[in-house]
């Protein structure tokens, strides 16, 4: 689940924020990612919580995130 704006992505994580692709992506300080068609790079991730990004997730996201434990998110800053 990857929510967009301001040039701003946040990414939930669903599995935790200890995946090997979650560490590929801080140790490499960027990523692409690929949304409709469309790939665009993505820089400074940072792991969050859903207290830090509750007002870029839709109301039925985060309670569909909260019922099943899901409090940690991948933020990153969009390459312009």
């Amino acid at each position: 689940m990857v929510f967009r704006r301001d040039g701003v992505a946040v990414i939930a994580l669903t599995y935790g924020p200890s995946t090997d692709w979650v560490r590929n992506v801080q140790a490499a300080g960027r990523c692409e990612l690929t949304i409709g068609g469309r790939s665009t790079w993505w820089i400074d991730p940072q792991l969050v919580h859903t207290t830090d990004v509750a007002d870029r997730l839709p109301a039925i996201v985060r309670l569909a995130l909260r019922l099943i434990s899901t409090d940690d998110f991948l933020a990153l800053r969009a390459v312009v």
